[in-house]
């Protein structure tokens, strides 16, 4: 983290690798205790709702007053600012939509540095999907600020980028894989809290390796799903029903979690977004983004990555038209395919 200006001290090491020995019983490190959440969409919800049965002091913020009201209601405090949240809390975790959001909740008026640079918290968790830039940016202000209080385990605030993968559901189920950057004592002494959320946590390096991890992730995944996306089509084109390329690929060796997660599984989800602009787009943008950098660093294989990644984000348009649009035909979760008449019910295909 030569850079950064990370200055800690041997005691949050051994304190780091204690918290994972003592993992196995359950019980929460009083510096781990108190925990500010920031951001309660389709997954932040799920997450701090896990930390509160995990047995967490939550403390949460979203700029929805509804989305607030639904734990206040169960009785979770709530705040008005990203400031307010830190000022309760010892960790601070964001689950955000974008590079913007997470800006302006760590640098906008009455954001989580809006007091200064002596900080309450002294650990930061982004799990928001950013390009690397932004949270090496967030990174290096975070590390010249310095602690309110010595707590006697930090000399000063630490950050990790730690998005995840596993979409709703796995956010839902408490199983997201956590893929962390940032100081790698950090990441020990949080991995308990990560794991109150999901079921792995990968640590890969310094400030910005875990954005970077996951937009790599992201553009795997979104050339498996052009894959499957141009499969189908070729199988419809060629007579083959779209029911019966779903066995094969099911049993065979294009069994993949793209085809079983996003192609049955969530089909009707996607299907009624289908003419709105799918989140991989979005996130191709920041690998977009990442690998002209490298291309100007001259890092093996960059230029070659831009040129696909152009070529992808074209396909992925493309492919929405292969996703075939469907209306509600009732109140019982059954939909109809308007381009192969196959019946989705209850999210799998049936005929």
């Amino acid at each position: 983290m030569a850079g950064f200006g990370w200055r800690v001290g041997s005691k949050v090491q051994r304190w780091g690798r204690s918290c994972l020995r003592g993992f196995s019983s359950h019980a929460i490190p009083s510096q781990l205790e108190n925990v500010g959440f920031i951001g309660l969409g389709n997954m932040g919800s799920h997450m701090a709702r896990n930390l509160i049965t995990a047995g967490y002091k939550v403390t949460v913020y979203d700029t929805n007053e509804n989305s607030m009201k639904k734990f206040s209601d169960d009785g979770i405090p709530t705040k008005q600012s990203p400031l307010e949240v830190s000022e309760s809390s010892d960790v601070v975790i964001t689950m955000l939509p974008s590079s913007s959001h997470v800006l302006e909740v760590y640098n906008g008026t009455n954001g989580l540095l809006g007091a200064g640079s002596r900080l309450g918290p002294w650990l930061y968790i982004d799990s928001s999907t950013v390009d690397p830039q932004t949270s090496r940016k967030i990174s290096a202000a975070i590390s010249r600020c310095h602690l309110k209080e010595n707590k006697g385990y930090a000399e000063n605030p630490m950050i990790l980028d730690a998005p995840v993968s596993g979409g709703v559901p796995a956010a839902e189920a408490g199983k997201l894989t956590f893929m962390v950057g940032g100081l790698e004592e950090a990441y020990l002494a949080a991995k308990p809290l990560l794991l109150s959320m999901g079921k792995r946590a990968i640590y890969c390096g310094g400030a910005g390796n875990g954005s970077a991890a996951k937009i790599c992730n992201n553009m795997a995944m979104a050339i498996s799903m052009l894959g499957v996306s141009e499969a189908f089509a070729l199988g419809q084109n060629l007579g083959i029903k779209a029911s019966t390329l779903t066995d094969i690929f099911n049993c065979s060796s294009a069994r993949c979690w793209s085809r079983l997660k996003i192609w049955i599984w969530r089909w009707p989800l996607h299907l009624e977004s289908a003419s709105n602009v799918p989140w991989a787009l979005r996130h191709l943008k920041f690998t977009e983004s990442s690998a002209r950098m490298a291309a100007n660093s001259r890092t093996s294989h960059a230029h070659s990555a831009i040129t696909m990644l152009a070529r992808m984000k074209s396909d992925l348009v493309a492919a929405l038209a292969i996703v075939p649009h469907v209306h509600q035909m009732n109140k019982t979760n059954k939909f109809r395919c308007k381009l192969c008449s196959v019946v989705l019910r209850h999210g799998h295909m049936v005929r």
